[in-house]
Protein backbone atom coordinates (compact mmCIF):
# COMPACT_ATOMS: atom_id res chain seq x y z
CA UNK A 1 0.00 0.00 0.00
CA UNK A 2 1.19 3.70 -0.77
CA UNK A 3 2.42 5.25 2.15
CA UNK A 4 0.46 8.44 3.99
CA UNK A 5 2.54 11.70 3.35
CA UNK A 6 4.44 12.51 6.78
CA UNK A 7 2.10 15.57 6.46
CA UNK A 8 -0.62 17.61 3.77
CA UNK A 9 -3.03 15.59 1.14
CA UNK A 10 -2.73 12.51 0.55
CA UNK A 11 -0.89 11.49 -3.37
CA UNK A 12 -3.17 10.32 -6.20
CA UNK A 13 -1.78 6.67 -5.62
CA UNK A 14 -3.13 6.66 -2.20
CA UNK A 15 -6.34 8.25 -3.19
CA UNK A 16 -6.90 5.79 -5.89
CA UNK A 17 -5.95 2.45 -3.73
CA UNK A 18 -7.71 3.22 -1.07
CA UNK A 19 -10.27 5.95 -1.06
CA UNK A 20 -11.71 5.55 -4.83
CA UNK A 21 -12.96 2.20 -4.38
CA UNK A 22 -14.73 2.90 -1.66
CA UNK A 23 -17.67 5.68 -1.93
CA UNK A 24 -20.25 3.96 -0.54
CA UNK A 25 -23.72 3.00 -2.69
CA UNK A 26 -24.08 3.36 -6.61
CA UNK A 27 -26.15 6.44 -7.46
CA UNK A 28 -25.82 7.54 -11.32
CA UNK A 29 -27.58 11.04 -10.19
CA UNK A 30 -24.11 11.50 -9.63
CA UNK A 31 -22.63 12.92 -12.47
CA UNK A 32 -18.83 14.35 -11.36
CA UNK A 33 -17.50 11.82 -8.02
CA UNK A 34 -14.58 12.47 -5.66
CA UNK A 35 -11.52 12.02 -8.30
CA UNK A 36 -7.90 13.52 -7.26
CA UNK A 37 -7.61 16.81 -9.39
CA UNK A 38 -10.82 18.00 -9.32
CA UNK A 39 -12.07 20.70 -6.50
CA UNK A 40 -15.84 19.86 -6.67
CA UNK A 41 -18.59 16.62 -7.04
CA UNK A 42 -21.70 16.74 -8.71
CA UNK A 43 -25.29 15.51 -8.24
CA UNK A 44 -27.54 16.36 -11.39
CA UNK A 45 -31.31 17.30 -10.48
CA UNK A 46 -33.37 17.31 -14.12
CA UNK A 47 -32.03 20.50 -15.45
CA UNK A 48 -30.01 21.56 -12.75
CA UNK A 49 -26.78 20.85 -10.69
CA UNK A 50 -25.84 20.62 -7.30
CA UNK A 51 -22.10 21.14 -7.11
CA UNK A 52 -20.46 20.36 -3.34
CA UNK A 53 -16.86 20.99 -1.74
CA UNK A 54 -15.90 20.05 1.76
CA UNK A 55 -12.26 20.68 3.67
CA UNK A 56 -11.33 21.50 6.91
CA UNK A 57 -12.52 24.42 8.62
CA UNK A 58 -8.97 26.11 8.90
CA UNK A 59 -8.18 29.10 11.92
CA UNK A 60 -4.46 29.70 11.98
CA UNK A 61 -4.67 32.21 15.04
CA UNK A 62 -1.25 34.23 14.04
CA UNK A 63 -3.85 35.36 11.86
CA UNK A 64 -5.96 37.76 13.48
CA UNK A 65 -9.71 35.91 14.04
CA UNK A 66 -11.02 38.37 11.21
CA UNK A 67 -8.74 37.26 8.49
CA UNK A 68 -8.22 33.75 9.24
CA UNK A 69 -12.26 33.52 9.05
CA UNK A 70 -12.35 35.25 5.73
CA UNK A 71 -10.01 32.72 4.61
CA UNK A 72 -11.95 29.61 6.11
CA UNK A 73 -14.44 30.64 3.84
CA UNK A 74 -12.77 31.63 1.09
CA UNK A 75 -11.00 27.93 0.33
CA UNK A 76 -14.63 26.71 0.80
CA UNK A 77 -16.36 28.62 -1.85
CA UNK A 78 -13.09 28.70 -4.49
CA UNK A 79 -13.55 24.98 -4.60
CA UNK A 80 -17.53 24.99 -5.74
CA UNK A 81 -16.76 28.14 -7.90
CA UNK A 82 -14.22 26.54 -9.95
CA UNK A 83 -17.29 24.22 -11.31
CA UNK A 84 -18.72 27.56 -12.88
CA UNK A 85 -21.43 27.79 -10.94
CA UNK A 86 -21.45 30.40 -7.69
CA UNK A 87 -21.35 29.06 -4.30
CA UNK A 88 -24.77 29.64 -2.70
CA UNK A 89 -25.22 27.39 0.80
CA UNK A 90 -23.13 26.37 3.54
CA UNK A 91 -23.17 23.67 5.79
CA UNK A 92 -20.39 24.24 8.44
CA UNK A 93 -18.86 21.82 11.76
CA UNK A 94 -16.86 23.70 14.02
CA UNK A 95 -15.28 21.52 16.59
CA UNK A 96 -13.83 23.51 18.77
CA UNK A 97 -10.65 23.75 21.36
CA UNK A 98 -11.29 24.07 24.86
CA UNK A 99 -9.35 27.38 24.77
CA UNK A 100 -11.33 29.06 22.38
CA UNK A 101 -13.40 31.83 24.07
CA UNK A 102 -17.13 33.58 23.71
CA UNK A 103 -15.67 36.38 22.34
CA UNK A 104 -13.20 34.18 19.59
CA UNK A 105 -16.03 32.53 18.77
CA UNK A 106 -17.90 35.87 18.21
CA UNK A 107 -15.98 37.10 16.09
CA UNK A 108 -14.91 34.09 13.83
CA UNK A 109 -18.61 33.66 13.03
CA UNK A 110 -19.29 37.41 12.42
CA UNK A 111 -17.16 37.51 10.04
CA UNK A 112 -18.04 34.56 8.48
CA UNK A 113 -21.92 35.84 8.44
CA UNK A 114 -20.50 38.92 6.80
CA UNK A 115 -18.17 36.95 3.86
CA UNK A 116 -20.98 34.49 3.31
CA UNK A 117 -23.43 37.57 2.73
CA UNK A 118 -20.74 39.74 0.05
CA UNK A 119 -20.44 36.74 -1.84
CA UNK A 120 -24.33 35.73 -1.50
CA UNK A 121 -23.65 32.52 0.70
CA UNK A 122 -26.92 31.28 2.97
CA UNK A 123 -25.78 29.20 6.08
CA UNK A 124 -28.24 26.38 6.23
CA UNK A 125 -26.94 23.97 8.95
CA UNK A 126 -24.26 23.34 11.30
CA UNK A 127 -22.79 21.76 14.18
CA UNK A 128 -20.58 23.43 16.91
CA UNK A 129 -19.26 22.16 20.20
CA UNK A 130 -16.18 22.31 22.12
CA UNK A 131 -14.40 18.93 22.22
CA UNK A 132 -11.06 17.58 23.92
CA UNK A 133 -8.07 16.57 21.61
CA UNK A 134 -9.44 19.46 19.27
CA UNK A 135 -6.78 22.50 18.34
CA UNK A 136 -5.87 25.14 15.62
CA UNK A 137 -5.51 25.13 13.29
CA UNK A 138 -8.46 22.73 12.00
CA UNK A 139 -11.57 22.90 13.75
CA UNK A 140 -13.92 21.67 11.67
CA UNK A 141 -14.96 21.14 8.25
CA UNK A 142 -17.83 22.85 6.10
CA UNK A 143 -19.38 21.89 3.16
CA UNK A 144 -20.16 24.82 0.42
CA UNK A 145 -23.16 24.09 -2.47
CA UNK A 146 -23.97 25.53 -5.54
CA UNK A 147 -26.69 25.35 -7.39
CA UNK A 148 -27.86 26.28 -11.08
CA UNK A 149 -28.55 25.33 -14.65
CA UNK A 150 -26.95 22.48 -15.74
CA UNK A 151 -25.50 23.85 -19.23
CA UNK A 152 -23.40 26.24 -17.03
CA UNK A 153 -21.23 23.31 -15.28
CA UNK A 154 -17.62 23.13 -15.97
CA UNK A 155 -16.65 19.12 -15.73
CA UNK A 156 -13.11 19.60 -15.82
CA UNK A 157 -11.99 18.10 -19.32
CA UNK A 158 -9.08 19.71 -21.25
CA UNK A 159 -8.81 19.10 -24.60
CA UNK A 160 -6.06 19.19 -26.75
CA UNK A 161 -5.01 22.67 -28.07
CA UNK A 162 -6.49 24.39 -25.47
CA UNK A 163 -4.39 27.16 -23.96
CA UNK A 164 -3.52 27.42 -20.55
CA UNK A 165 -4.09 30.50 -18.09
CA UNK A 166 -3.09 31.29 -14.57
CA UNK A 167 -3.57 34.25 -12.05
CA UNK A 168 -1.67 35.67 -9.84
CA UNK A 169 1.28 33.21 -9.70
CA UNK A 170 2.06 30.32 -7.97
CA UNK A 171 3.12 29.91 -3.72
CA UNK A 172 -0.12 33.24 -3.16
CA UNK A 173 -1.63 31.61 0.31
CA UNK A 174 2.58 30.21 0.86
CA UNK A 175 2.96 33.72 0.91
CA UNK A 176 0.25 35.06 2.92
CA UNK A 177 0.50 32.67 5.43
CA UNK A 178 3.90 32.23 6.00
CA UNK A 179 4.14 36.31 5.98
CA UNK A 180 1.20 36.54 8.64
CA UNK A 181 3.00 33.63 10.89
CA UNK A 182 6.73 34.40 10.75
CA UNK A 183 6.86 38.13 10.18
CA UNK A 184 9.87 38.45 12.46
CA UNK A 185 12.20 36.29 9.84
CA UNK A 186 10.90 38.36 6.85
CA UNK A 187 11.65 41.49 8.52
CA UNK A 188 15.34 40.45 9.10
CA UNK A 189 15.44 39.50 5.95
CA UNK A 190 13.87 42.19 4.03
CA UNK A 191 12.84 45.26 6.15
CA UNK A 192 9.38 46.24 7.85
CA UNK A 193 8.08 47.44 4.37
CA UNK A 194 8.25 44.13 2.80
CA UNK A 195 6.58 42.59 5.85
CA UNK A 196 3.72 44.48 5.08
CA UNK A 197 3.82 44.32 1.14
CA UNK A 198 3.93 40.05 1.58
CA UNK A 199 1.14 40.18 4.42
CA UNK A 200 -0.98 41.80 1.70
CA UNK A 201 -0.98 39.31 -0.49
CA UNK A 202 -3.18 37.39 2.43
CA UNK A 203 -6.40 38.55 0.74
CA UNK A 204 -5.38 37.20 -2.94
CA UNK A 205 -5.90 33.58 -1.53
CA UNK A 206 -9.14 33.42 -3.07
CA UNK A 207 -10.09 32.24 -6.81
CA UNK A 208 -13.59 32.55 -6.64
CA UNK A 209 -13.79 36.31 -8.53
CA UNK A 210 -10.87 34.46 -10.48
CA UNK A 211 -13.20 31.92 -11.72
CA UNK A 212 -16.33 33.52 -11.99
CA UNK A 213 -14.92 36.35 -14.29
CA UNK A 214 -13.28 33.51 -16.33
CA UNK A 215 -16.45 31.41 -16.76
CA UNK A 216 -18.35 34.47 -17.68
CA UNK A 217 -16.18 35.09 -21.16
CA UNK A 218 -17.01 31.41 -21.84
CA UNK A 219 -14.88 28.67 -23.84
CA UNK A 220 -13.48 27.33 -20.03
CA UNK A 221 -12.86 23.50 -20.63
CA UNK A 222 -11.64 23.08 -16.91
CA UNK A 223 -10.49 24.97 -13.53
CA UNK A 224 -8.40 24.02 -10.87
CA UNK A 225 -7.70 25.81 -7.64
CA UNK A 226 -3.53 25.31 -6.99
CA UNK A 227 -3.93 24.28 -3.29
CA UNK A 228 -1.77 21.82 -1.97
CA UNK A 229 1.29 20.97 -3.88
CA UNK A 230 0.68 24.36 -5.71
CA UNK A 231 0.64 24.68 -9.58
CA UNK A 232 2.84 22.10 -10.42
CA UNK A 233 0.34 19.71 -8.51
CA UNK A 234 -2.73 21.61 -9.68
CA UNK A 235 -1.60 21.15 -13.32
CA UNK A 236 -0.59 17.97 -12.95
CA UNK A 237 -4.21 16.99 -11.30
CA UNK A 238 -5.83 18.59 -14.62
CA UNK A 239 -3.83 16.54 -17.09
CA UNK A 240 -4.47 13.64 -15.21
CA UNK A 241 -8.29 14.22 -14.95
CA UNK A 242 -8.24 15.64 -18.57
CA UNK A 243 -6.31 12.37 -20.15
CA UNK A 244 -3.86 14.61 -21.92
CA UNK A 245 -0.76 16.25 -21.71
CA UNK A 246 0.77 19.57 -21.53
CA UNK A 247 3.92 22.04 -22.44
CA UNK A 248 4.31 24.63 -19.73
CA UNK A 249 6.97 27.42 -20.31
CA UNK A 250 8.48 28.13 -17.16
CA UNK A 251 9.25 31.77 -17.37
CA UNK A 252 5.45 32.47 -18.50
CA UNK A 253 4.06 31.85 -15.04
CA UNK A 254 3.93 35.15 -13.50
CA UNK A 255 5.28 35.45 -10.20
CA UNK A 256 5.00 38.41 -7.87
CA UNK A 257 8.27 39.72 -6.66
CA UNK A 258 7.18 40.04 -3.15
CA UNK A 259 5.89 36.33 -3.67
CA UNK A 260 8.90 35.07 -4.97
CA UNK A 261 11.46 36.77 -2.25
CA UNK A 262 9.14 35.23 0.55
CA UNK A 263 10.07 31.63 -0.72
CA UNK A 264 13.56 32.53 -1.21
CA UNK A 265 13.24 33.86 2.78
CA UNK A 266 11.82 30.10 3.55
CA UNK A 267 13.58 27.82 1.04
CA UNK A 268 10.27 26.73 -0.22
CA UNK A 269 10.12 25.88 -4.14
CA UNK A 270 7.23 28.52 -5.11
CA UNK A 271 5.78 26.35 -7.92
CA UNK A 272 5.22 23.37 -5.33
CA UNK A 273 4.05 25.33 -2.71
CA UNK A 274 0.42 25.83 -1.15
CA UNK A 275 -1.33 28.51 -3.64
CA UNK A 276 -5.09 29.12 -2.61
CA UNK A 277 -5.64 31.89 -4.81
CA UNK A 278 -3.88 31.14 -8.04
CA UNK A 279 -6.66 29.28 -10.58
CA UNK A 280 -5.38 27.37 -13.23
CA UNK A 281 -7.70 27.08 -16.32
CA UNK A 282 -7.65 25.57 -19.77
CA UNK A 283 -9.51 27.80 -21.84
CA UNK A 284 -10.34 27.60 -25.51
CA UNK A 285 -7.27 28.82 -28.12
CA UNK A 286 -9.67 31.95 -29.58
CA UNK A 287 -11.14 32.80 -26.30
CA UNK A 288 -7.43 32.63 -24.31
CA UNK A 289 -6.50 36.83 -24.70
CA UNK A 290 -10.47 37.49 -23.62
CA UNK A 291 -9.82 36.03 -20.26
CA UNK A 292 -6.82 37.71 -20.10
CA UNK A 293 -8.08 41.04 -20.66
CA UNK A 294 -11.10 40.47 -18.55
CA UNK A 295 -9.07 39.74 -15.80
CA UNK A 296 -6.81 42.56 -15.80
CA UNK A 297 -9.94 45.09 -16.40
CA UNK A 298 -10.47 43.52 -13.16
CA UNK A 299 -6.77 44.14 -11.69
CA UNK A 300 -5.87 40.44 -11.56
CA UNK A 301 -2.25 39.40 -12.76
CA UNK A 302 -3.28 36.47 -15.50
CA UNK A 303 -0.84 34.93 -18.14
CA UNK A 304 -1.16 32.35 -20.29
CA UNK A 305 1.79 29.84 -19.75
CA UNK A 306 1.54 26.92 -22.12
CA UNK A 307 -1.08 24.33 -24.29
CA UNK A 308 -2.63 21.22 -23.86
CA UNK A 309 -1.09 18.48 -26.02
CA UNK A 310 -2.23 14.75 -26.72
CA UNK A 311 -1.46 12.26 -22.90
CA UNK A 312 1.61 10.54 -25.21
CA UNK A 313 3.77 13.81 -24.63
CA UNK A 314 3.53 13.90 -21.05
CA UNK A 315 3.93 16.88 -18.88
CA UNK A 316 6.77 19.07 -20.39
CA UNK A 317 8.44 21.80 -18.39
CA UNK A 318 10.41 24.21 -20.62
CA UNK A 319 12.97 25.79 -18.45
CA UNK A 320 15.11 28.28 -20.42
CA UNK A 321 17.28 25.53 -22.66
CA UNK A 322 16.38 22.59 -20.53
CA UNK A 323 13.41 20.75 -21.10
CA UNK A 324 12.05 18.01 -18.44
CA UNK A 325 8.29 15.44 -17.30
CA UNK A 326 6.84 16.93 -14.81
CA UNK A 327 5.69 14.55 -11.55
CA UNK A 328 3.59 15.37 -9.17
CA UNK A 329 4.99 16.77 -6.03
CA UNK A 330 3.15 14.67 -4.03
CA UNK A 331 4.81 16.64 -0.74
CA UNK A 332 4.18 20.01 -0.25
CA UNK A 333 7.05 21.54 1.17
CA UNK A 334 4.81 24.56 2.55
CA UNK A 335 3.75 22.22 5.52
CA UNK A 336 7.60 20.96 5.84
CA UNK A 337 8.77 24.31 6.50
CA UNK A 338 5.42 26.22 8.48
CA UNK A 339 6.18 22.95 11.21
CA UNK A 340 10.07 23.63 10.94
CA UNK A 341 9.25 27.52 11.39
CA UNK A 342 6.60 26.95 13.96
CA UNK A 343 9.27 24.81 15.78
CA UNK A 344 12.44 27.69 15.42
CA UNK A 345 9.41 30.57 16.55
CA UNK A 346 8.33 28.77 19.55
CA UNK A 347 12.37 28.20 20.53
CA UNK A 348 13.40 32.19 19.62
CA UNK A 349 9.90 33.19 21.31
CA UNK A 350 11.02 31.11 24.39
CA UNK A 351 14.21 32.58 24.50
CA UNK A 352 13.06 36.09 24.60
CA UNK A 353 10.05 35.60 27.16
CA UNK A 354 12.79 34.25 29.52
CA UNK A 355 15.39 36.58 28.97
CA UNK A 356 12.75 39.02 30.03
CA UNK A 357 11.29 36.50 32.96
CA UNK A 358 15.34 36.74 34.28
CA UNK A 359 15.62 40.97 33.70
CA UNK A 360 12.29 41.11 35.24
CA UNK A 361 13.64 38.29 38.47
CA UNK A 362 17.09 40.44 38.62
CA UNK A 363 15.04 43.38 38.95
CA UNK A 364 14.03 42.58 42.44
CA UNK A 365 15.08 44.02 45.06
CA UNK A 366 12.39 43.23 48.07
CA UNK A 367 10.97 39.77 47.82
CA UNK A 368 7.72 39.99 50.28
CA UNK A 369 6.29 37.03 52.00
CA UNK A 370 2.72 36.73 53.50
CA UNK A 371 2.54 34.71 56.99
CA UNK A 372 -1.14 35.16 58.94
CA UNK A 373 0.36 34.37 62.02
CA UNK A 374 2.99 37.15 62.36
CA UNK A 375 0.79 40.08 61.06
CA UNK A 376 -0.14 43.11 63.40
CA UNK A 377 -3.27 43.49 60.69
CA UNK A 378 -4.30 40.65 57.68
CA UNK A 379 -2.06 39.36 54.68
CA UNK A 380 -4.09 41.61 52.88
CA UNK A 381 -3.30 44.67 54.26
CA UNK A 382 0.53 43.75 54.26
CA UNK A 383 0.27 42.87 51.01
CA UNK A 384 -0.90 46.38 49.80
CA UNK A 385 1.34 48.03 52.43
CA UNK A 386 4.04 46.15 50.51
CA UNK A 387 2.79 47.11 47.17
CA UNK A 388 2.60 50.76 47.85
CA UNK A 389 6.14 50.47 49.09
CA UNK A 390 7.36 49.66 45.84
CA UNK A 391 7.27 45.95 46.25
CA UNK A 392 7.61 43.89 42.77
CA UNK A 393 7.17 40.34 44.11
CA UNK A 394 4.65 38.75 46.66
CA UNK A 395 4.62 35.25 47.63
CA UNK A 396 1.61 34.20 49.42
CA UNK A 397 2.30 30.86 51.85
CA UNK A 398 0.03 29.72 53.88
CA UNK A 399 -0.18 25.70 55.71
CA UNK A 400 -2.88 25.69 57.69
CA UNK A 401 -5.99 26.72 55.51
CA UNK A 402 -7.99 24.66 53.81
CA UNK A 403 -7.72 24.57 50.00
CA UNK A 404 -11.05 26.40 49.22
CA UNK A 405 -10.01 29.01 52.11
CA UNK A 406 -6.19 28.99 50.27
CA UNK A 407 -7.71 29.96 46.97
CA UNK A 408 -9.98 32.69 48.06
CA UNK A 409 -7.35 34.34 49.92
CA UNK A 410 -5.09 33.78 46.84
CA UNK A 411 -7.56 35.10 44.44
CA UNK A 412 -8.01 38.26 46.71
CA UNK A 413 -4.21 38.67 46.66
CA UNK A 414 -3.67 38.06 42.94
CA UNK A 415 -6.28 40.95 42.71
CA UNK A 416 -4.12 43.07 44.74
CA UNK A 417 -1.08 42.32 43.09
CA UNK A 418 -2.85 43.07 39.37
CA UNK A 419 -0.09 44.96 37.10
CA UNK A 420 1.85 45.81 39.89
CA UNK A 421 3.86 42.90 41.11
CA UNK A 422 4.49 39.10 40.29
CA UNK A 423 2.21 37.24 42.73
CA UNK A 424 3.64 33.66 43.41
CA UNK A 425 1.68 30.91 45.42
CA UNK A 426 4.66 29.21 47.85
CA UNK A 427 4.38 25.20 47.18
CA UNK A 428 0.30 24.75 46.35
CA UNK A 429 0.74 23.95 42.35
CA UNK A 430 -3.13 23.42 42.48
CA UNK A 431 -3.66 26.89 44.09
CA UNK A 432 -1.60 28.79 41.38
CA UNK A 433 -3.42 27.04 38.63
CA UNK A 434 -7.16 28.22 40.07
CA UNK A 435 -6.12 31.29 40.40
CA UNK A 436 -3.68 31.69 37.67
CA UNK A 437 -0.74 32.87 39.51
CA UNK A 438 2.32 34.22 37.56
CA UNK A 439 4.13 30.99 39.32
CA UNK A 440 5.21 28.93 42.53
CA UNK A 441 7.48 28.25 44.56
CA UNK A 442 8.70 25.20 45.83
CA UNK A 443 10.90 23.30 49.06
CA UNK A 444 13.40 20.56 48.15
CA UNK A 445 10.39 18.11 49.32
CA UNK A 446 8.27 19.47 47.32
CA UNK A 447 6.62 18.34 44.45
CA UNK A 448 9.61 17.53 41.48
CA UNK A 449 10.21 20.52 39.28
CA UNK A 450 10.11 18.47 36.05
CA UNK A 451 6.47 17.73 37.31
CA UNK A 452 6.01 21.23 38.45
CA UNK A 453 7.18 22.58 34.55
CA UNK A 454 4.37 20.09 32.90
CA UNK A 455 2.07 21.73 34.94
CA UNK A 456 2.91 25.25 35.05
CA UNK A 457 3.88 25.52 31.63
CA UNK A 458 6.14 28.64 31.32
CA UNK A 459 4.91 30.06 34.56
CA UNK A 460 7.72 30.97 37.07
CA UNK A 461 9.39 28.43 39.14
CA UNK A 462 11.33 28.92 42.03
CA UNK A 463 13.68 26.23 44.29
CA UNK A 464 14.77 27.00 47.73
CA UNK A 465 18.43 25.18 48.02
CA UNK A 466 20.61 24.79 51.07
CA UNK A 467 24.13 23.92 49.27
CA UNK A 468 26.44 24.68 45.83
CA UNK A 469 25.46 21.18 44.61
CA UNK A 470 21.17 22.00 45.06
CA UNK A 471 22.16 25.44 43.40
CA UNK A 472 23.80 24.01 40.47
CA UNK A 473 21.22 21.15 40.01
CA UNK A 474 18.17 23.68 39.96
CA UNK A 475 19.71 25.16 37.13
CA UNK A 476 19.88 22.37 35.41
CA UNK A 477 16.40 21.90 35.41
CA UNK A 478 15.35 24.72 34.36
CA UNK A 479 14.26 26.68 37.77
CA UNK A 480 13.61 30.63 37.23
CA UNK A 481 14.94 31.64 40.69
CA UNK A 482 16.41 30.22 43.73
CA UNK A 483 16.23 30.91 47.30
CA UNK A 484 19.00 30.51 50.06
CA UNK A 485 17.66 29.56 53.23
CA UNK A 486 18.53 30.72 56.06
CA UNK A 487 21.35 32.90 55.82
CA UNK A 488 20.80 33.37 59.36
CA UNK A 489 19.10 31.77 62.26
CA UNK A 490 15.27 32.08 61.81
CA UNK A 491 12.56 30.99 64.21
CA UNK A 492 10.08 31.91 60.89
CA UNK A 493 10.44 28.44 59.44
CA UNK A 494 10.95 25.84 62.18
CA UNK A 495 12.14 23.48 58.86
CA UNK A 496 14.90 25.68 57.88
CA UNK A 497 17.70 23.88 59.26
CA UNK A 498 20.83 25.12 60.33
CA UNK A 499 22.49 28.94 59.00
CA UNK A 500 23.82 28.46 55.87
CA UNK A 501 25.95 32.01 56.78
CA UNK A 502 27.28 34.17 54.32
CA UNK A 503 30.43 32.14 52.37
CA UNK A 504 27.78 29.63 50.65
CA UNK A 505 26.42 32.72 49.38
CA UNK A 506 29.15 33.83 47.45
CA UNK A 507 30.14 29.98 46.31
CA UNK A 508 26.51 29.96 45.02
CA UNK A 509 27.04 33.11 42.85
CA UNK A 510 30.51 31.76 41.99
CA UNK A 511 28.51 28.51 40.92
CA UNK A 512 25.59 29.64 38.91
CA UNK A 513 24.05 33.02 36.51
CA UNK A 514 20.42 33.01 37.69
CA UNK A 515 18.45 35.25 40.01
CA UNK A 516 19.20 34.07 44.15
CA UNK A 517 17.19 35.19 46.82
CA UNK A 518 18.52 35.10 50.35
CA UNK A 519 16.42 34.43 52.94
CA UNK A 520 16.15 33.72 56.97
CA UNK A 521 16.84 35.75 59.58
CA UNK A 522 17.37 38.84 57.58
CA UNK A 523 16.92 42.17 59.26
CA UNK A 524 17.83 46.00 58.58
CA UNK A 525 20.89 45.20 61.23
CA UNK A 526 22.68 42.18 58.95
CA UNK A 527 21.60 43.09 55.36
CA UNK A 528 24.82 44.95 54.29
CA UNK A 529 26.80 41.73 54.69
CA UNK A 530 24.26 40.08 52.62
CA UNK A 531 24.67 42.50 49.76
CA UNK A 532 28.18 42.37 50.39
CA UNK A 533 28.58 38.68 49.28
CA UNK A 534 26.98 39.53 46.07
CA UNK A 535 22.84 39.73 46.50
CA UNK A 536 20.28 41.80 45.10
CA UNK A 537 17.53 40.40 46.41
CA UNK A 538 16.37 39.37 50.14
CA UNK A 539 13.20 38.18 51.56
CA UNK A 540 12.77 38.97 55.33
CA UNK A 541 9.32 38.11 56.86
CA UNK A 542 9.38 38.46 60.66
CA UNK A 543 11.52 41.58 60.29
CA UNK A 544 8.30 42.92 58.01
CA UNK A 545 5.19 41.22 59.34
CA UNK A 546 5.29 41.67 62.92
CA UNK A 547 5.63 45.64 62.30
CA UNK A 548 2.72 47.79 62.54
CA UNK A 549 3.95 50.06 59.71
CA UNK A 550 4.59 47.37 57.16
CA UNK A 551 4.96 49.74 54.21
CA UNK A 552 7.51 52.18 55.85
CA UNK A 553 9.73 48.85 57.32
CA UNK A 554 9.65 47.59 53.41
CA UNK A 555 10.72 51.00 52.27
CA UNK A 556 13.60 50.81 54.80
CA UNK A 557 15.13 47.47 53.35
CA UNK A 558 14.44 48.79 49.71
CA UNK A 559 16.41 51.50 50.65
CA UNK A 560 19.54 49.91 52.25
CA UNK A 561 19.72 47.83 49.22
CA UNK A 562 19.33 50.36 46.59
CA UNK A 563 22.10 52.35 48.72
CA UNK A 564 24.18 49.28 48.85
CA UNK A 565 23.77 48.44 45.41
CA UNK A 566 24.80 51.85 44.55
CA UNK A 567 28.35 52.11 46.78
CA UNK A 568 28.76 48.85 44.97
Amino acid sequence: MEKLPELGKISPEFFNEVIYPRLGADNNSIIVKPQHGVDFGVIELGDKVVVTSTDPFFIAPALGWGKASWFAVHIIASDVAVSGIAPKYLAIDLNLPPEMSEDTLKTIWTTVDEECKKLGISVVTGHTARYAGCNYPMVGGATMFGIDLKEKLIIPKANIGDKIIITKGPAVETTGLMAMQFPEFLEKAYGKEFVKKAQEVFYQMSVVKDALITTSVGGVTAMHDATECGVFGGLYEIAQVSNVGMEIILKNIIIQDVIKKTCECFDINPYKAISEGTLIATVEPEKAEAVIKALKKENIPASIIGEVLPKDKGIVIIDGDKKYQLEHPRIDPFWIRFEEYLKKQSSENFKKENEAKTKKLNEIDLYFITDNKLTKKTVFDDVKSAIKAGVKIIQYREKEKSTRELIEEAAEIKELCKNKAIFLINDRIDVALAVKADGVHLGQDDIPYEIARSLLGEKIIGLTVHNVEEAIQAKKLGVDYISLSPIFETKTKLDAGPSLGIKLIKDIKKSVNIPVVAIGGINLENIDDVIKAGITSIAAISAIATKEDVEGECRKFINKLKNNLEKT
